[in-house]
């Protein structure tokens, strides 16, 4: 049964390597086959409101998760003491938007047929009270050190691993209604939510708890962003998302890139010992840049959804940033004649040792000089 599909897809979650094939064995199959078998579940069958619904339930699990890490962010920042007033206040905010879109993720699961997802997020329910009540009280009395971050630290864990739950058992549905959720949508949400974990992840580190564990974790987190930013920059054949063609969505990317690069920058900077004064510096500057780079992600977000070309990308271009275009385009002509001849050379017979060494190097040297030119 259809029922019990989804719940074996939802619970393997096709994570492990060792399952990745028997799952999409299972996907496949069932798009082909079996949704058309099922009596009343034609190809025909008008799946657009169905796509739409699934996506709108997907998307609300991810706004829930990223409220979530607000919260926790803000909750951090107040107990180390950076902005503590304000974020204290950004604090109420994100609980307040997470209380609605629970209660808005309730209501549309319970007027839909999946009896499981509705159950999850009932059960999310007495767990998200614990959680918001543990914040309430403590966030004017938590400070560096104190035994309720750790609390804050695990319930968090709790809720985010309900919250992927219910997310999971979307994705598992959508995939066995043949429900195509497009990467260019879903991409740009696991971005920003990357953005908001791995600060979440990096204030951990700085209020030691968990310090080991979470600097590991960061450098995963580090290398995902940077997958699924390539992958939105350049495109993925593999997840069918195309490469970006218009200049208005590329400019902000581009953008993104930029406060990527200073961002990791002070993610580097965090297995470092420091003073006081030093850690109280470096949160502050993750928190400003944290910002600015989910607010340019929003804005990225928003253009993959809907870009009309309207912007003026080359106005933001200075005149220095003119001049450097044109230095790395002859640096790049000059490299490209450089890997020529010296593949020349080596079809000719001369220094084959010497000469395949340096042209791995000058092909290296060139490929970055391409991009920085594309760029």
């Amino acid at each position: 049964p259809e029922g019990h599909l989804i719940q074996m897809m939802s619970g393997l979650q096709c994570r492990s390597r060792a399952l990745a094939g028997c799952c999409w064995a299972i996907l496949l199959a069932w798009n082909v086959v079996g949704a058309s078998a099922l009596p009343g579940r034609g190809l025909a069958e008008p799946r657009r409101a169905a796509t739409s619904e699934v996506m709108g339930m997907i998307d609300k699990v991810e706004e829930l998760k990223m409220y979530q890490y607000e919260m926790a962010e803000a909750f951090l920042l107040a107990a180390h003491g950076t902005h503590a007033a304000q974020n204290k206040a950004d604090m109420a905010i994100a609980i307040g938007a997470f209380d609605a879109a629970l209660a808005e993720l309730s209501a549309s699961t319970s007027s839909g047929s999946d009896a499981d997802a509705q159950q999850q997020v009932e059960d999310l329910k007495p767990s998200w009270a614990t959680y918001k009540a543990l914040l309430e009280g403590n966030v004017d009395m938590a400070t560096p050190g104190s035994a309720v971050l750790s609390t804050v630290e695990a319930q968090s864990e709790l809720i985010l691993k309900a919250l992927a739950n219910i997310r999971d058992r979307y994705f598992a549905h959508a995939s066995l209604s043949g429900i195509e959720l497009p990467p260019a949508h879903v991409y740009p949400i696991k971005q920003r939510l990357a953005i908001e974990k791995m600060t979440q992840q990096a204030l951990f580190v700085i209020l030691d708890v968990r310090r080991a564990h979470y600097l590991e974790q960061l450098v995963s987190a580090e290398h995902s962003f940077e997958a699924l930013h390539r992958s939105l920059l350049w495109g993925d054949w593999v997840t069918g998302i195309p490469e970006l063609t218009s200049v208005c969505t590329l400019h902000a990317m581009l953008k993104v890139s930029k406060t990527w690069s200073d961002y990791e920058h002070l993610l580097r900077q965090l297995s470092h010992p420091r003073t006081l004064a030093e850690s109280n510096a470096l949160v502050a500057d993750m928190e400003d840049t944290s910002k600015l780079l989910a607010d340019e992600m929003e804005e990225a977000a928003q253009l993959f959804e809907s870009d009309d070309g309207s912007c003026n990308a080359p106005a933001a271009i200075s005149t220095s940033a003119w001049s450097n275009g044109i230095a790395e385009a002859n640096n790049f002509r000059s490299l490209a004649q450089s890997a020529s001849r010296v593949y020349f050379q080596l079809v000719k017979g001369f220094d084959a040792d010497l000469g395949s060494a340096e042209l791995s190097r000058t092909l290296v040297d060139a490929a970055a000089s391409l991009s920085k030119c594309l760029k």
